[in-house]
């Protein structure tokens, strides 16, 4: 169950839910040219194989076999002390094992549990983080060393007497793609051990993991990770003694070491162990001052100036105030709070801080790298939900750091399928949507934040991508332009197959209409002569006219209907929305996902699992006929058939689609890891390894961006319906409440230099949107607000006021448009109003009533003397007819 990652973007560790590390991700969020990892699996020889027909080896570990924490009481048993290791592999040593963060806001991980074989009682307390928003220690140079990792360890003795305890740390090293090149030392003054492999090479010649898809990939690197303990002088210091101990291993191996210290409990007394690992790097092989020159520095300052409790509490502030810094949301459920700010940190852990990429995942060799596709889908999630500046760097990772060729035509050309973190190569085929979503990701930016500078700068790429999207390359011929059918052909969404599929080419239209209104933008802003005097508008033609030639290629494709049963195909409504959502084209798509219609060829393909495997019902399948990895649903694929639903309701009475977008999200909630993570796929198999812990369910690549954490956090901010548009500083809403919810909130909710809170809730008598200018600056709204269908509207109000109004009675969506109440905090309230005083039957409506039908609702009761109880004036009791009085009122607005 190795889930848990703690990073700062600088590193990123892996620990399972003992808190052993299983990963190292060093020295960036992922890997950099001339690093990688022992191989592309999963999983190890000698470890507990899942799913079952692994064979040993496929485990695709960077850096680290493992390296754990181990209590060896100096009391003996029949002559011999036993050491036990936290890695808890029989399930008994430690009792109450237990882990979550340390706030539902951090990234900063706790552990706890306790040893109680051989009838100890030493409670461990784990804090793991990765240290961020802090004065990062310097190297020799005076350089902040950021790849930093700390596991604060507290030991309390619950026994009645006191314990004499050696505390190991043990690590397996794996360094840059195996064992075979490790070398260790130690350093025993600082407390260290010292794990390195700075041997250039090839992996043809040395026989390791060729990460790319290359013939061969050159090692001419040295990489150093340097782990050091100490005993804090007292729980919370600054300052603590070395480890005394250690060993290394001299066989073949030289990838097996440990370091120890010995110390003494009183009954009740903490103490306080703590273990940093520190990285060193140089971009070439055969490097020996690298430990020197920027790690023994780094280990100094650990050993005597590091308040390790305030380091952690300083790094679980930084995440808690980056959270607060984006859209912050709240709903009756807060499963979906939690899951919410998940996807956001979760999405923040895959981000590189020197070159401002975004690896796609974890936990497999071949994901700690770029894919510009995730990339873009990433950067428009950030964007949207307010981390502005982090959707600006993905962007600046993609214009100047990954790497493209030159085509024929004097620019370069298509983006490739995967790059390292400083912008090489890995997977070089050409997959046009990792070139067409340049332009999507750059116009949604803008619509964010509406900087025409920052838009003119990234046109060139723009131009670049509009080009190498829509016409054959001069460098490879599987990207090339189908005249015969008008289409692009390249590689798939899925990596696995070349041809013209509508995926791909939805995504080609999508990039050429935003490059075609970038160009439009732009002429109209900023040529110095005027619209039409610098070229742009020559540019908006030819995209324009492309995109136009291959949107009628893929109708006619659309209309053939003989593609495999394909999630992605959906891609055509969401997100590039080229087709309404509802319409026939994305609707028979649909209907075959849910096994509803055929192909042309007759076939039935359904997508949808049933409950033949109860674990799996209700989730969705990539294609029909999917073997990867034993087959099965996946995070990403059930999330997107609920993303179309979503947009859908937008055009559907009721909430029928918004409760089944939110039924996917409540199904993957459950599937998500104890930590919150999701995965690429879903696993049929599961293991229990703790009594009362829940199936662990993941399986391939977890956790990721895109695929998961990203869309996790879009599927949330579906129900907002947010289309910015800071350009024209209106905020442009179309909410959308599931029906077990009555109200939700998207705060400081993000408009180029605005910051607006946005709260949707069912009123008693009609909905009702408030909108609060956090900012206070003027700013427009556009908000739909949804009734029942059919139902007529008595008032449309804005603060208060009468407010002009479009209702579209077929389903029940109202449409109010207005100005921002201006002043910090100054709200602004949008009512329908269903129903004022007069609706005396409770259907929401004022009640007209028929005079003649209700006297004709009274009978007499005979022989009765006129008293109080006469309603028709005849001088009886009159005795009502409840049916008849019902049905003499009819509804109407005032």
């Amino acid at each position: 169950k190795e889930e848990a990652v703690a990073g700062n973007n600088y590193i990123n560790v892996m620990l399972d839910q003992n808190g052993s590390l299983y990963d190292i991700y060093y020295p960036s969020a992922g890997a950099v040219e001339g690093v990688s990892t022992k191989n592309e699996g999963y999983f190890d020889g000698g470890l507990d194989q899942f799913p079952p027909g692994l064979t040993a080896g496929q485990r695709g570990q960077m850096h680290l076999n493992q390296a754990f924490l181990g209590i060896r009481p100096t009391d003996t048993v029949n002559g011999s002390g036993v050491t036990y290791w936290m890695t808890n592999s029989l399930g008994a040593d430690y009792t109450g094992v237990s882990q979550q963060w340390t706030a539902t806001d951090s990234n900063v991980i706790a552990t706890t549990q306790t040893l109680t074989a051989a009838g100890h009682d030493i409670s461990v307390e784990q804090t793991d983080f990765a240290p961020k928003g802090v004065v990062y220690p310097t190297d020799t140079g005076g350089n902040p060393n950021r790849g930093l990792y700390i596991k604060r360890v507290l030991l309390t003795n619950n026994g009645p007497s006191s314990v004499e305890l050696n505390i190991y740390l043990f690590a397996d090293w794996a360094l840059n793609g195996g064992d075979a090149f490790d070398g260790t030392f130690t350093d025993a003054p600082r407390g260290a051990m010292v794990a390195y492999d700075n041997t250039a090479r090839t992996t043809s010649g040395s026989g390791e993991y060729n990460p790319t898809t290359f013939f061969d990939y050159t090692k001419d690197v040295s990489v150093y990770l340097a782990a050091a303990m100490r005993e804090s002088d007292f729980v919370g210091a600054s300052s603590g003694a070395p480890a005394t101990d250690f060993w290394s291993d001299t066989s073949a191996d030289q990838g097996l070491s440990w370091l120890g210290r010995k110390v003494t409990l009183a009954p009740g007394q903490t103490k306080e162990i703590a273990v940093a690992v520190v990285g060193g790097f140089d971009d070439f092989g055969g490097a020996t001052g690298t430990y020197d020159f920027q790690q023994a520095p780094i280990l100094d300052w650990f050993l005597n100036a590091a308040n390790v409790e305030a380091l952690a509490g300083d790094t679980e502030s930084y995440w808690q105030s980056w959270l607060a810094g984006g859209v912050r949301f709240d709903c009756p459920d807060p499963n979906y709070v939690a899951l919410y700010r998940r996807g956001l940190l979760g999405t923040a852990l895959h981000l590189d801080g020197e070159n401002g990429g975004i690896i796609a995942g974890m936990h497999n060799g071949a994901y700690p790298y770029v894919w510009p596709r995730d990339a873009a889908w990433a950067a428009i999630t950030l964007a949207r939900t307010g981390f502005v500046d982090e959707a600006r760097e993905i962007i600046r990772f993609l214009r100047d750091i990954a790497y493209r060729d030159v085509e024929g035509w004097g620019r370069k050309g298509f983006w490739k399928q995967k790059y390292t973190t400083d912008g090489y190569t890995i997977w070089g085929n050409p997959q046009v949507d990792e070139t067409s979503c340049f332009p999507w990701a750059v116009r949604y930016l803008y619509d964010v934040d509406a900087d025409l500078v920052r838009l003119e700068a990234n046109y060139d790429e723009v131009y670049d991508a509009g080009l190498a999207s829509s016409q054959d390359s001069t460098n490879d011929s599987n990207l090339r332009y189908e005249e015969s059918v008008d289409l692009v052909y390249s590689m798939n969404l899925w990596e696995d197959t070349f041809d013209v599929t509508n995926y791909s080419n939805a995504s080609v239209i999508r990039g050429l209409e935003d490059a075609a209104a970038i160009a439009d933008i732009l002429d109209q802003n900023v040529c110095p002569g005027g619209p039409g005097t610098c070229g742009y508008h020559t540019d908006k033609a030819l995209f324009e006219q492309r995109a136009t030639d291959i949107r009628a290629g893929l109708d006619a494709r659309l209309a053939w209907n003989g593609e495999n049963t394909d999630i992605s195909q959906l891609g055509i409504t969401y997100p590039f929305e080229i087709y309404p959502a509802g319409s026939p084209r994305p609707q028979l798509i649909l209907d075959r996902i849910n096994g509803f219609a055929s192909d042309t060829f007759g076939n039935f393909q359904p997508l949808v699992r049933d409950g033949s495997i109860p674990e799996w019902q209700g989730l969705v399948d990539r294609y029909w006929g999917d073997g990867y990895w034993n087959g099965g649903p996946w995070f990403l694929t059930t999330l997107w058939f609920g993303a179309y639903h979503a947009l859908r309701q937008d055009v559907s009475p009721g909430t029928a689609d918004i409760d089944l977008h939110k039924d996917k999200i409540d199904l993957l909630i459950g599937d998500t890891g104890p930590m919150g993570f999701g995965a690429e796929q879903i696993a049929r198999d599961s293991t229990l390894k703790y009594a009362g812990q829940t199936d662990y369910r993941l399986q391939t690549a977890y956790p990721n961006a895109w695929e998961s954490m990203s869309f996790l956090t879009d599927a949330v901010m579906l129900f907002l319906g947010y289309a910015p548009d800071a350009p024209a500083d209106t905020l442009r809403l179309k909410p959308k409440l599931p029906s077990d919810w009555s109200w939700m909130e998207f705060n400081t909710v993000t408009l180029g230099s605005h910051r607006v809170d946005v709260r949707v809730e069912d009123g008693p008598i009609g909905p009702i949107h408030t909108f609060t200018n956090q900012t206070g600056a003027a700013a427009s709204f556009e908000t739909v607000l949804r009734v029942p269908a059919g139902d007529p509207v008595c008032a449309a109000l804005v603060n208060g006021a009468p407010s002009a109004f479009t209702h579209d009675a077929g389903i029940g969506a109202v449409t109010i448009s207005g100005a921002l109440a201006i002043g910090a905090g100054a709200p602004t309230i949008v009512e329908v109003r269903l129903t004022v005083l007069g609706d005396l039957d409770a259907d929401r409506d004022v009640d007209v009533l028929d005079f003649g039908a209700f006297t004709a609702g009274f009978g007499t009761v005979a022989g009765a003397t006129y008293f109080d109880g006469d309603f028709d004036a005849d001088g009886d009791v009159d005795v009502l007819d409840f049916a008849i009085f019902a049905a003499a009122f009819g509804d109407s607005c005032p």
